[in-house]
């Protein structure tokens, strides 16, 4: 071999070590993902491809609801007047089309309590109670995770901000976890509140530790970008510990803002008498994508919530949670855009 082409294929190899290195290896297999709240009808074809198109979404948390009612430990679900998208009927379809238009999902079946009531004080007093609660909560979880394993759901969460119940009944999720084991082959979360995730005592026994992230960032009703990624970066680094000392990634099941003047102080409020304020949401958002978003031990995260009636929610002056029509659903299909094409 010539001195030459020696030279040259040296330093196609330097050229291809140094490529590979400075690979952004920690974007990579993000979940991009939205909260895709059903309807009580079938939802038309087209309404799926909005998500991808408007925000560049490509996964979607599926959510069949079970209530609890007044002084009664049994969880109901699929019960005549439950809208459709919240049955079984209504999910799998969902959850099809979702497939058809290359989303993946999060399937994540979750309780609702009397009056929208906390489900994390959950709490009954006495033996049988727990039992009737167990029993039926179990046939809930195990049903949807059945129908997970039949349509190949790529992630399924088995609770959702159950904080007492996890804490009183561990011996129950214990088995739980097992069950759904046996039931279901892909990757198993559960979303635990933000004021709560280093209590669960299961995270080892899962795949991703899952938080609903509505952590509080600042107690100003005006802070510029600047003070929101430093209140992320501060966070990021406790997230980061945590994640280490488990081994385990990080995978926010919910993260969103409301577009009012609580959406850093208290961002897990729905004040519906608050002034809107459309871009302090986009400005939290864009702090969030370009601070946690970049580590390698966050897979992504789930925003709450998108509405299939696209037309006709959100705007300039809704002070809600969904970013629809609102500056944020460009802050949102730019990030993700930026992270899809690094997949």
């Amino acid at each position: 071999m010539k001195l030459s082409n020696f030279v040259l294929l040296l330093f196609l190899i330097q050229l291809g070590l140094f490529c590979s290195c400075q690979s952004p290896s920690i974007y990579s297999n993000k979940i991009t993902g939205l909260s895709f709240v059903s309807t009580p009808d079938s939802l038309v074809d087209s309404l799926y491809l909005l998500p991808n198109k408007l925000t560049s979404a490509k996964h979607l948390a599926i959510m069949p609801f079970g209530f609890l009612r007044q002084n009664d430990a049994t969880v109901y679900y699929n019960l005549d007047w439950q809208w459709w998208g919240e049955k079984t009927a209504g999910v799998i379809d969902m959850i099809k089309k979702s497939h058809e238009n290359d989303y993946q999902i999060m399937l994540k079946p979750q309780l609702w309590l009397k009056d929208g009531a906390y489900t994390g004080k959950l709490h009954f007093n006495s033996e049988i109670e727990w039992l009737e609660f167990e029993k039926s909560y179990a046939q809930f979880i195990l049903e949807f995770a059945t129908i997970a394993e039949q349509n190949q759901v790529e992630i399924f969460c088995i609770g959702t901000e159950l904080q007492k119940v996890v804490q009183e009944r561990p011996k129950f999720w214990q088995q739980l976890i097992l069950n759904v084991r046996q039931a279901y082959q892909g990757k198993i979360t559960y979303a635990a509140n933000w004021d709560e995730y280093t209590e669960f005592p299961f995270w080892q026994n899962l795949d991703y530790i899952g938080i609903d992230a509505y952590f509080p960032l600042s107690k100003s009703k005006n802070p510029d970008l600047s003070e929101l990624k430093q209140s992320w970066n501060l966070l990021s680094n406790k997230l980061e510990n945590f994640s280490d000392s488990l081994d385990q990634k990080i995978l926010f099941t919910e993260y969103g803002y409301t577009s009012s003047k609580t959406a850093v102080s208290s961002p897990w409020l729905h004040l519906r008498d608050t002034e809107s304020d459309s871009l302090i949401q986009s400005l939290v958002l864009q702090a969030m994508y370009e601070t946690i978003w970049e580590e390698d031990y966050f897979v992504g995260g789930f925003l709450w919530k998108w509405f299939p009636n696209h037309s006709q929610v959100g705007g300039s002056k809704d002070n809600g949670f969904t970013p629809q029509n609102k500056k944020s659903t460009e802050t949102i299909k730019h990030y993700y855009e930026r992270l899809n094409s690094l997949n």
